[in-house]
C-alpha cells in the first residue's frame, strides 16, 4: 500500500506486515483529509490524500473510516449479508452438509404442512429452504460480547481477516482512546490478519512503535516519513 499527501513531495510505503500511521497536526489539511475519507468523490487529481495498492486506486467502497470505534457494529445488514455469503461458501463446500441440510428441509415442510393442514385458507409454503433462509430465521449473526474497547476493535479487525468487509480500515485518532500498550495490541492484531490499517492522527507522537510507519505533517506543512 502506498499513501501520498498532496502537501508532501514524499510518499509513506507500507509493507504488509506494517501498518499505516498519519499524524496531520495542522487543523485544515486534517479536516480536508476526514471530509475526503467521509465522501471520497473528489476528482483524484485534486486529492488532499491519495491510497494505492499494487499501483491501483483504491476505490471509495474499499475503505471503511471509523471516527467512533464505539459505534462499530459488525452486524450491520451489509457485514451480515457478507458473513452470511462467506458461510455459505464454507458450507457448500460440503456434501455431507448439503445432504443434511436437505433432510432438515424436508422434515420441517413435512411436519409444517400437517400443523396447517385443515386451515380455512388453501395456504402454501416455501418447497425448499435454502442456508440463508435458516441463517435469516435463526437469527445467526457473530457474538458482539467484548470487555473493552481495545477487543471490540481487534473483533472487528479479526472478522474482517475472515470476511473481508472492506481492504483498508482508517480510525481517526484511536491514539487518545486506547494506552499505548492496547494500541500496540491493535497493530500487531491488524498484521496478523493481514488488514490495511491507517491511523489518522491529528497530534505527533515521537513514540516509535513496531510494525508502525509514520507520515507526519506539522503545522507548518512540513513532511517527515518515519
Amino acid at each position: 500500500m502506498t499513501i501520498r499527501l498532496f502537501c508532501c513531495e514524499n510518499q509513506l510505503n507500507i509493507s504488509d506486515n506494517e501498518i499505516a500511521t498519519l499524524e496531520i497536526a495542522n487543523r485544515d489539511c486534517f479536516r480536508r483529509i476526514i471530509n475526503e475519507l467521509k465522501s471520497f468523490d473528489l476528482q483524484e487529481n485534486i486529492r488532499e490524500l491519495s491510497i494505492l495498492d499494487k499501483d491501483s486506486s483504491i476505490e471509495p467502497k474499499d475503505i471503511t473510516l471509523i471516527v467512533d470505534p464505539y459505534d462499530i457494529d459488525i452486524n450491520d445488514k451489509t457485514n451480515l449479508a457478507k458473513i452470511y455469503k462467506a458461510f455459505e461458501n464454507y458450507f457448500l463446500k460440503s456434501d455431507d452438509n448439503m445432504f443434511s441440510l436437505n433432510e432438515l428441509s424436508a422434515y420441517i415442510n413435512l411436519n409444517f404442512n400437517n400443523l396447517i393442514f385443515g386451515y380455512p385458507l388453501d395456504l402454501t409454503i416455501k418447497s425448499q429452504l435454502t442456508l440463508k433462509d435458516y441463517l435469516k430465521f435463526l437469527d445467526v449473526k457473530v457474538n458482539e460480547d467484548c470487555s473493552s474497547l481495545q477487543d471490540k476493535i481487534m473483533q472487528f479487525i479479526n472478522a474482517n481477516g475472515v470476511i473481508k468487509f472492506t481492504r483498508i480500515i482508517v480510525f481517526v485518532n484511536l491514539k487518545t482512546m486506547l494506552s499505548s500498550e492496547q494500541i500496540d495490541n491493535v497493530i500487531l492484531c491488524a498484521i496478523r490478519n493481514r488488514c490495511h490499517l491507517i491511523l489518522l492522527e491529528n497530534t505527533i507522537d515521537d513514540r516509535n512503535i513496531d510494525g508502525e510507519r509514520k507520515l507526519s505533517l506539522d503545522e507548518d506543512l512540513y513532511c517527515m516519513i518515519k
